[in-house]
């Protein structure tokens, strides 16, 4: 059985990702912080190291079991900084994941699938962070080229673009939406112009399996990014859209507010390869005609 390290399975989307992992036949060992809770169905099915914040609690981790893969999801994403939270954002983006790879170097395994953001390109296909969350991602992959190079670790980054699911607990965009039916305040809103690109939950862990597949068997590359790419459309398409699947007032306000200082308009295009082998199977309609059945149920 392979074995897979797994940083973020306490949170929505690394929970996902662990599932995933489990059903395809991987052992996992969650390395988490010592204030995180594992979600109550994955207690008991992985093996759980804390991470103290040193180099020491993550070969721990290593020493559970001979490490096929690590997979890297934990983040701290913000969007404007306060500077109280500059030490945690470069402590999540920069630190951990840079002792990882010394405990890489340390042991037998060679291996890590990445987690990017498309914030680390700011209506360009090229190095534009959108803010410092974004820098510290770049950073991180600049970082571990290093050891790409003098270690012969392989790494394949896969991009993430605005990420959804029925069971989505963060106040994510569609998520929003969906609680704006019916809704006694208003969702105060951009104009809408700004081109979305919405992949479910459960095709972003699906991308991870493939490309864990991917790392596991493809021997020659060293250095890889791919897009995980869903849905695109407009902010105000997307508004319609849930107001028709509905067919109930939604109560959005488009253009109450501005748009954000570092807005971006056209997300990173598709210069950049998509994840072979990989494609969204979840259809935005049925899956947001579900988020709107159970907020309905729920409410």
């Amino acid at each position: 059985m392979k074995t897979a390290i797994v940083t973020g399975a306490s949170g929505y989307l690394g929970g996902h990702v662990t599932r995933r992992l489990l059903a395809a036949d991987w052992r996992v060992v969650a390395l988490v912080r010592p204030d995180s809770s594992l979600p109550d169905d994955l207690s008991g099915r992985v093996v759980r190291v804390d991470y103290s914040g040193t180099l020491e609690s993550v070969c721990t981790a290593f020493a559970q079991a001979p490490i096929d893969l690590v997979v890297h999801l934990a983040s701290a994403v913000v969007g404007v900084h306060r500077p109280n939270q500059v030490d945690s954002i470069l402590d999540a983006n920069v630190r951990l994941p840079t002792h990882l790879l010394e405990a890489m170097r340390q042991s037998s395994c060679r291996r890590i699938v990445n987690t990017g953001t498309f914030w680390q390109h700011c209506n360009t296909d090229g190095y534009v962070p959108v803010n410092l969350y974004a820098a510290t991602k770049q950073a991180f992959e600049d970082i571990a080229r290093a050891y790409v190079e003098n270690d012969g670790i392989r790494i394949c980054t896969l991009i993430l673009y605005d990420t959804y699911g029925a069971d989505d607990p963060r106040a994510k965009i569609v998520r929003l939406l969906v609680e704006a039916i019916g809704a006694s305040e208003p969702l105060l809103l951009s104009p809408g112009d700004q081109i979305l690109d919405l992949t479910s939950a459960s095709d972003v862990a699906d991308a991870f399996v493939v490309a864990a597949g991917r790392m596991m068997h493809d021997t020659k590359a060293r250095e890889e990014r791919f897009r995980v790419s869903g849905t695109r459309l407009s902010l105000k398409a997307l508004v319609e859209r849930i107001r028709a699947l509905a067919d109930a007032p939604l109560n959005v306000e488009l253009g109450s507010r501005p748009y954000r200082a570092r807005e971006i308009m056209q997300p990173l295009s598709a210069a950049v390869p998509s994840l072979p082998g990989w494609y969204a199977q979840h259809v935005l309609d049925h899956e947001i005609t579900a988020m709107i059945r159970a907020h309905r149920r729920d409410g």
